[in-house]
């Protein structure tokens, strides 16, 4: 099972990458602000989403559902 820390890691990440807030983020994937709360506040919550939300984000991203649930690259 994928770590609910990398799972808001890459949220943050690609989120940041798209320069949207969490509000914009909500609205392109049909999830409400609360849920992009909670995803990106699991580092410390543990908060799992369920795949489809997690599939639902991928594709506001724009990317494979395979490629989200990689790690993203940590800054050194």
């Amino acid at each position: 099972m994928i770590a609910s820390r990398t799972i808001a890691r890459k949220c943050k990440q690609l989120r940041r990458q798209g320069n949207m807030t969490r509000t914009q983020l909500a609205a392109k994937t049909g999830l409400s602000s609360r849920t992009i709360n909670r995803i990106e506040g699991a580092e410390q919550s543990g908060y799992n989403p369920h795949l489809a939300t997690l599939n639902e984000l991928a594709k506001g991203f724009r990317v494979s559902l395979g490629d989200f649930l990689t790690a993203p690259a940590r800054n050194r």
